[in-house]
């Protein structure tokens, strides 16, 4: 018998990375491209990635609330997050 646990993640076909435009995001979206298993590939940042063929890609903020639209719109069921956020410093010592 198979562990439910792992067999959603297996499932998954409707795949959204957040921090797309960054070099392990990348790598992983050159991996899900030849997946078969997922059909439909979307990946948002606040930049925009150097290459985005045969994937969407939606530039927002990971804290927008459009994240949710998309979310529901395209019934993403798998969500890898990479985004990362940083708060400026304005310290001129580091």
């Amino acid at each position: 018998m198979v562990d439910s646990c792992h067999t959603s993640i297996y499932m998954a076909r409707r795949v959204l990375v957040t921090g797309c435009s960054g070099y392990l995001a990348g790598r992983l979206i050159e991996a899900c491209l030849k997946d078969p298993q997922i059909e439909w590939l979307g990946g948002t940042d606040v930049r925009a990635p150097r290459k985005a063929e045969g994937w969407h890609f939606f530039e927002l903020d990971v804290r927008s609330k459009e994240l949710a639209n998309i979310l529901k719109q395209n019934s993403v069921d798998t969500v890898v997050h990479l985004a990362w956020i940083f708060n400026p410093t304005h310290d001129p010592h580091l």
